[in-house]
C-alpha cells in the first residue's frame, strides 16, 4: 500500500504544485480588482480558466515528447484540471480578500495598494 500509494500521491502533490504556481498571478490580479470594486464576470473568469488550462495541456503534452512531465509521470489530465479548478478558485477568492480588505484602506490608497500588488506579482513572477 505504501509504496504504490505515496508515489501517487506525489504525482497529485506535483500536479496540484504546477498548478498552484500557474494561478498566483489569478489571484493578484483578482485582489487588486477586489480592491477596486471591480467585478470579474463569471464569463470571464472561465475563460481565462481555460486558457490557463489549454496552456497547461499544451505544454505538458508537447513537453512528455521530450523532457518534462514525460519524465516526472505528472498526469497531464489531473493538472489540466486542477489548473482549470485553481484558477476560477483563484479569482473568486481574490476577488472576495480584495473587496474585504479595501474597506480598511482609504480612498487614496487604493490606487497605490492594487497598484502595488500588480507590480509585487510581476516581481515574482519574474524571479519565480
Amino acid at each position: 500500500m505504501s509504496a504504490a500509494r505515496s508515489y501517487h500521491m506525489d504525482h497529485v502533490l506535483s500536479a496540484a504544485l504546477l498548478a498552484a504556481s500557474s494561478n498566483i498571478d489569478n489571484l493578484g490580479v483578482a485582489v487588486a480588482y477586489g480592491i477596486r470594486h471591480r467585478a470579474i464576470r463569471i464569463s470571464t473568469n472561465l475563460l481565462i480558466a481555460l486558457v490557463s488550462g489549454g496552456g497547461t495541456l499544451a505544454s505538458m503534452a508537447a513537453g512528455e515528447s521530450g523532457l518534462g512531465a514525460g519524465i516526472s509521470h505528472v498526469s497531464i489530465p489531473l493538472t489540466t484540471a486542477l489548473t482549470v479548478g485553481l484558477s476560477v478558485t483563484a479569482i473568486v477568492v481574490g476577488q472576495l480578500a480584495g473587496s474585504h480588505a479595501s474597506g480598511a484602506i482609504s480612498k487614496r490608497q487604493l490606487g497605490i495598494t492594487s497598484g502595488a500588488i500588480i507590480v509585487a506579482v510581476g516581481v515574482y513572477e519574474y524571479f519565480v
